[in-house]
C-alpha cells in the first residue's frame, strides 16, 4: 500500500511539475520569439534540433540503467553495490557526455555550413559541447532519484533550471541582441547551457546529501561479484539504438524543412523565417520544448 501510495504521490508530482514549467517555457518563449524574430527562431530551432540529437547520444537509457540497477540492490539491501552502481552510472554518463560533445565538434563545419545554411559560426556549438556531460550526469542521477522514489529532488531541480534559463537567457540577450542574429541564437544556447550547469550542480548536491543520508556502508564482509558495467550498457545500450533512430528521424525531418523551403525558390531568410512561425505556432517542437527530454 505504501508502494503504491508512493507512485501515485509521484506521478503527481511530475505531472504537475512538467505542467508548469511547460507553461513557463511556452510563454518564455513566446517572448524570445519578439525578440528576435522569426528568422531567429527558426535558426535557433535548428541548433536545438541538433542540440537535442546530441542529448540522446549522451543520455539514452542511462536514466533508466540507474534505475534498475539501483531499485534492484536496494531491494536486496545491499546499499553499497547501490553507490558502485551509481558511481559507474555517473562515470558513463560522463563518457558518454564527452563523446557526443566532441562529434559536436568533429562534425561542427558540417553543421554550420549545411544544417545551420552557413548564417552562424561555430560559437553555439561550442557552448552545446561544453553543457552535454552535465546533461548526461544530471540524467544518471535523476534515475536514482526515480529509483528511491524521491522524485520531489528531480523536480524542484527542473523547475530550478527553468528559472536560472529564464534570467540567464534575458540578461545575456538583452546585451548580445543588438549585435545580430548569431549573437542572438549564441545568447539563448548559453543561456541553457548555464541552467543546465545549475541544475546539474544542484541535484548533484542534493544526490550526495541523500546518498550519505539513506545508503548506508555494508557492516558484514559482503563482496559484490556483480559486472554493474556490463550491466549498464545491456540495459541502456537497447534503449539507446532506438532513442537514436527516432531522434535522428525527428532532426532529419527538421532540417530538411528549410533546405525544401529554399528549393521551391525561397531565399534562404525567407525560408528560416518561415520555418520559424511554423516552429512557433505549428506542430513542430517547441523552442524551449528540451525540459524532461534527457529524463526518459
Amino acid at each position: 500500500m505504501r508502494k503504491a501510495k508512493l507512485f501515485v504521490i509521484n506521478s503527481v508530482i511530475l505531472t504537475i511539475t512538467s505542467f508548469i514549467i511547460r507553461s513557463v517555457g511556452m510563454s518564455f518563449n513566446v517572448y524570445v520569439s519578439n525578440k528576435v524574430g522569426a528568422e531567429g527562431i527558426g535558426l535557433f530551432q535548428l541548433i536545438m534540433s541538433v542540440y537535442l540529437f546530441a542529448i540522446t547520444l549522451a543520455t539514452s537509457g542511462i536514466s533508466i540503467a540507474a534505475t534498475r540497477l539501483v531499485t534492484e540492490t536496494l531491494a536486496k539491501n545491499e546499499e553499497a553495490s547501490a553507490k558502485s552502481v551509481m558511481k559507474k552510472c555517473i562515470l558513463y554518463s560522463l563518457i558518454l557526455g564527452i563523446i557526443s560533445g566532441l562529434v559536436i565538434l568533429l562534425f561542427s563545419n558540417f553543421i554550420t555550413n549545411i544544417c545551420l545554411h552557413g548564417k552562424i559560426s561555430k560559437k553555439p556549438l561550442y557552448a552545446i559541447a561544453i553543457g552535454l556531460p552535465f546533461i548526461a550526469m544530471s540524467a544518471a542521477i535523476n534515475g536514482y532519484f526515480s529509483a528511491v522514489r524521491r522524485v520531489i529532488k528531480t523536480a524542484s531541480s527542473q523547475i530550478l533550471e527553468q528559472f536560472v534559463k529564464i534570467i540567464a537567457t534575458s540578461y545575456i540577450l538583452s546585451i548580445f541582441l543588438p549585435k545580430g542574429l548569431e549573437y542572438a541564437c549564441l545568447s539563448l544556447v548559453i543561456g541553457d547551457v548555464i541552467s543546465e550547469l545549475a541544475s546539474f550542480s544542484y541535484i548533484y548536491i542534493l544526490y550526495k546529501h541523500d546518498k550519505n543520508k539513506y545508503l548506508k556502508e555494508s557492516n558484514n564482509n559482503f563482496t559484490d561479484t556483480t559486472n554493474y558495467k556490463k550491466e549498464i550498457i545491456k540495459i541502456a545500450a537497447p534503449i539507446a539504438l532506438t532513442s537514436y533512430i527516432r531522434s535522428g528521424l525527428s532532426t532529419l525531418k527538421q532540417l530538411i524543412i528549410p533546405l525544401r523551403l529554399e528549393k521551391s525558390g525561397m531565399s534562404c531568410e525567407k525560408a528560416l523565417a518561415d520555418y520559424g512561425i511554423v516552429s512557433r505556432y505549428g506542430s513542430t517542437p517547441s523552442t524551449f520544448s528540451k525540459c524532461n527530454y534527457y529524463n526518459n
